[in-house]
C-alpha cells in the first residue's frame, strides 16, 4: 500500500471514529478536547489509597496535573527483571492479580499504573488525553520506579494497553531503558468499531473475575482517545516492530472477543514476522477478551505461557514461534 493510501486510509479511520464519538458526546480528537457527559468530569477528585493486595501509591505526573496510582508486585526473592503493565480501558491495575502473581513466582517485579479517569488515579480527566500522553506517562512511571539500570525490562499489556506497548516500542515515545520484549494480550491493534458500552458479560466467561472495583468508565467512545485509538491502531499495522525484540502477542475467539478482531490481530502477528519482527502468537479459540482472566483451562493456560516466554526472554531468548502451545491456546 503507498504511503498516500495509507494517510487516506487512516484519514477514513478517524473520520468514522469522530463521527461515532460526535454521536456520543466527544468534540473532537486532539489533545485537550472537552466531552460532555454525565460520565465525564474535567478533574477526578481525590481521596485516600484503598487497601489492595500491590504496593500501592500515587505519582505526580504531567507537570502535577495528575496523580497517578502505581502499584508494584514484588516477588519472594531475588528479581530477574521487570515488567511495565498496561491495563484495558474501563479497567484497573488490580484487576490482573492471577497474572501478576505468574510473574512474581517467576522472579519478575511487575509495575503498573491507572490511567487518568481509571481506578484510583486521580485529577485531570482522560477527556485530555491520547496516545501520546499516556505514552509519556509510561514514561514517568518507568524513571520513578527504576531501581536498577541493568535490569531487564519487558513491555506487557491488555486491550487499549496492548496497543499503547505496541506503539511504543514502534517509537511512538521511547523508554528511557531498552525494552527487551513484550506480551501483548488481545491488543487493540485492530477493534470492532461500534462499543456501547463496557460490561463484564461480554469481557469474561469467569463469573467470578479477580475484579477489585467497578466497570469505569464504561463508554470509550464519549472519549477522544477512542478515536486515536483507531488512529494508531492503523500506525501500528503500517509501522514494524523492532526486530530483535521478542512479543508474544496472545488472541481470543473470532466471535467471543466483541473488542478486539482476533482474526485481523492474528494477521497483523504474521505480517509482522515476514518484515523482520520476532513475532509469537497464541491462539485461543473460544475465548473473551479479558483473556487473562478467562476460567480454566484458558485463563491458567494464558498466564503460564505469559510467564513462560517472560523467563525465556531474560534467560537466553524465547522458543520457536509454535512453542507457547498449552491446551486449549495453540502457537503459532
Amino acid at each position: 500500500m503507498t504511503a498516500l493510501l495509507r494517510a487516506s486510509f487512516r484519514a477514513v479511520l478517524a473520520g468514522a471514529a469522530l463521527l461515532l464519538a460526535s454521536a456520543s458526546g466527544c468534540a473532537s480528537a486532539d489533545e485537550g478536547a472537552d466531552a460532555s457527559s454525565d460520565e465525564i468530569v474535567q478533574r477526578v477528585p481525590c481521596g485516600d489509597l484503598p487497601a489492595t493486595w500491590l504496593e500501592t501509591t500515587r505519582l505526580p505526573a504531567d507537570g502535577g496535573d495528575v496523580q497517578l496510582r502505581v502499584g508494584q508486585a514484588r516477588p519472594v526473592g531475588a528479581v530477574r527483571g521487570d515488567i511495565l503493565f498496561f491495563h484495558g480501558f474501563s479497567d484497573r491495575l488490580d484487576n490482573h492479580r492471577p497474572l501478576f502473581e505468574a510473574w512474581t513466582a517467576r522472579g519478575f517485579r511487575v509495575v503498573s499504573f491507572e490511567y487518568p479517569s481509571h481506578g484510583e488515579t486521580c485529577g485531570k480527566s482522560l477527556a485530555f488525553y491520547l496516545y501520546p500522553s499516556l505514552a509519556r506517562l509510561a514514561v514517568e512511571v518507568e524513571r520513578a520506579t527504576r531501581e536498577d539500570e541493568e535490569r531487564p525490562l519487558l513491555l506487557a499489556g491488555w486491550s487499549m494497553g496492548g496497543l499503547l506497548a505496541t506503539r511504543i516500542l514502534q517509537g511512538l515515545e521511547p523508554l528511557d531503558r531498552p525494552v527487551r520484549g513484550a506480551i501483548l494480550f488481545t491488543p487493540g491493534v485492530a477493534v470492532h468499531l461500534f462499543l456501547d458500552r463496557v460490561r463484564r458479560e461480554t469481557l469474561t466467561r469467569n463469573e467470578q473475575p479477580p475484579h477489585t472495583g467497578p466497570i469505569t468508565p464504561t463508554r470509550p467512545a464519549l472519549y477522544p482517545i477512542a478515536a486515536n485509538l483507531l488512529v494508531h491502531a492503523s500506525r501500528a499495522r503500517d509501522a514494524v516492530l523492532p526486530a530483535g525484540v521478542p512479543v508474544l502477542t496472545i488472541t481470543g475467539g473470532d466471535e467471543e472477543d466483541v473488542y478486539a478482531k482476533s482474526a485481523e490481530v492474528r494477521s497483523w502477528v504474521g505480517d509482522q514476522r515476514r518484515r523482520g519482527a520476532s513475532t509469537h502468537g497464541l491462539d485461543c479459540p473460544g475465548g473473551f477478551h479479558e483473556i487473562d482472566n478467562e476460567p480454566a483451562p484458558m485463563g491458567p493456560s494464558v498466564r503460564s505461557a505469559a510467564a513462560t516466554f517472560a523467563e525465556d526472554v531474560v534467560t537466553g531468548g524465547p522458543r520457536e514461534p509454535d512453542g507457547y502451545s498449552a491446551a486449549p491456546c495453540a502457537g503459532y
